[in-house]
């Protein structure tokens, strides 16, 4: 539960919010729950026969308690999703800075559909949680512990008869994050692949039409999409069948409350109004217990997502700005590598053991096979990536001892794969 308690302290940065959130959301519940108490009462009133007096005066209160319960839920619903949207958003920002600030090394190790997938999709799941999981827990409980001290008031004996089925009730509800959480963490990483096919066949649309590939990628496609179907189904099955369970235990304990408590009505030691508040009541009471079902669900969902958000907020760059770092001003271009090694893995180096140097206004050719090493000793100079040993020298300084910001300023690379952002020539040129 380690990423969920990360994403609520997400939400607490908006402190004040959230507690305006989920106060109002607590206060709402005591008109809900006066209204099947004046219920009752209009109930008791009618089959006394003074329709015209106090049943008038009753329904013009329930009237008014419900447009008061509306204000409230509107306000309330409002805020949460205030601090569900402003989650998400710190959220995104958190990530792609994140992303801005990790090393080449990383993007090597990753799919780009994926990391979007996550951004986006995982970001989402989390919002849902905050909103309504998280916040929307206190008016569930608020409303769950109102519901059973006003049912104790009518009756203790129906309250009784009433709790004797919530443990089962909570066990039905309780096991469902254990049941739900693999499915739902095997589903957003296959949402992340089917998202991975997705963007490599925008990026390689040329590629798959001029070898005719169309055909082939559609069944890359169809097998993602099938499978993030298949998981998403087996969530859905399993949310579905608690749920019925839950439903059926709901009417069992309505079937003995109504066994029960007609014997007490015809007994004269309860009225048919009191018997119909406990009924209303008694609904009430399950409203939140079949919700919690609903809420677990978002929580195992938003589990699987913020793992997969916090694995890359607390992934380490390879290449880290040393403390004291100094930065470079104006370098003059004198390049040294002095036995240079690099090993992107440890089963191969990609550069082994290369000396040579550059000097300012020279200009240098380097010819190899396709992996050689040839963009690995181009990658070295900004630092996508530090040498497994030796060192590489700008104006007799360790590349490793400069800024990052200062190093990059100075080092120009004009790459063999041309890509082009979305915006003008000029954003692009520049």
């Amino acid at each position: 539960m380690g990423p969920l308690i990360r994403v609520t302290a997400y939400a607490l940065r908006y402190k004040w919010l959230s507690i305006a959130a989920a106060t109002l959301g607590v206060i709402n519940v005591f008109p809900q729950l006066i209204i099947p108490r004046l219920l009752g009462a209009a109930v008791d009133e009618m089959l006394t026969g003074e329709i015209q007096g106090n049943l008038l005066f009753l329904a013009g209160i329930i009237l008014f308690i419900s447009l008061v319960r509306g204000g409230l839920f509107y306000v309330a619903l409002y805020l949460i999703q205030a601090v569900g949207n402003r989650v998400a958003y710190e959220l995104r920002k958190d990530f792609f800075h994140k992303l801005q600030g990790l090393s080449i090394g990383f993007y090597d190790k990753q799919h780009t559909g994926n990391l979007m997938s996550r951004a986006t999709v995982d970001v989402e799941a989390v919002h849902w949680y905050v909103g309504f999981g998280f916040l929307g827990m206190f008016r569930s409980i608020a409303t769950f512990i109102v519901a059973a001290i006003m049912m104790v008031i009518i009756d203790w004996r129906l309250a009784l008869i009433s709790m004797s089925f919530v443990p089962v009730l909570i066990w039905l509800t309780g096991t469902l994050a254990v049941a739900m959480a693999p499915l739902w963490r095997r589903a957003h990483e296959e949402i992340g692949h089917l998202n991975t096919v997705v963007q490599e066949n925008l990026a390689g649309i040329r590629v798959v039409k001029a070898f005719g590939a169309g055909e082939y990628e559609g069944g890359k496609f169809r097998d993602r999409a099938r499978s993030v179907a298949d998981y998403l189904y087996k969530a859905g099955r399993v949310l579905a069948s608690r749920q019925a369970a839950v439903t059926f235990v709901l009417a069992l304990a309505t079937a003995a409350i109504l066994l029960y408590g007609g014997r007490e009505v015809f007994a004269g030691r309860l009225t048919p109004g009191e018997l119909t508040s406990f009924i209303l009541y008694m609904g009430v009471l399950a409203s939140p217990i079949q919700i919690l079902g609903w809420r677990i669900g978002t929580a195992a969902r938003a589990l699987a997502a913020s793992r997969r958000l916090f694995e890359v907020l607390d992934a380490e760059p390879q290449v880290k700005e040393r403390p004291r770092a100094k930065s470079l001003q104006r370098v003059q271009g004198h390049v040294r590598f002095e036995r240079v090694s690099v090993s992107y893995d440890s089963s191969r180096e990609a550069l082994n053991d290369a000396d040579f140097e550059v000097l300012p206004g020279q200009t240098v050719a380097i010819l190899g096979r396709p992996g050689s090493g040839k963009s690995t000793l181009v990658h070295l100079l900004p630092r996508f990536y530090d040498p497994s040993s030796g060192r590489v020298l700008i104006d007799g300084v360790d590349a490793r001892e400069a800024t990052l910001r200062s190093l990059r300023r100075n080092v120009g690379i004009v790459l063999q794969d041309v890509f082009v952002f979305s915006s003008t020539i000029n954003d692009n040129i520049a």
